[in-house]
């Protein structure tokens, strides 16, 4: 698991313990997100070995996705920044999959 957490972490260089407390539950959490993940969905694309990055990236503009869409509808919220708003979430929705399957290797 420390080999998990040493290539993808949110760690950040910080004298309060309860941060490095957060940071440490962070990572152990998207590794087992992960590991949910890849039982559930076992074909999806973000099942490879090597693509814990990319999950950790769709898991993050999932989560963002959310909270920006609350902002969006806010009624103080000017013409401006709400078209600026709608191009974030339209640049969010095409980076997302549509739970492709990965292509099988045929071996003879």
């Amino acid at each position: 698991m420390h080999q998990m957490t040493h290539r993808y972490s949110c760690k950040r260089k910080t004298q309060r313990w309860p941060l490095v407390y957060f940071f440490n539950i962070l990572d152990v959490s998207t590794i087992a997100a992960r590991g949910v993940f890849m039982r559930e969905f076992p074909d999806h694309i973000f099942s490879g070995p090597d693509d814990r990055g990319d999950f950790l990236r769709q898991v993050g503009l999932d989560l963002a996705a959310n909270f920006i869409r609350q902002s969006q509808e806010k009624p103080t919220l000017s013409q401006l920044q709400r078209a600026v708003i709608g191009n974030i979430l339209d640049h969010i929705e095409k980076k997302k999959p549509q739970n492709p399957k990965k292509e099988k290797d045929s071996c003879g």
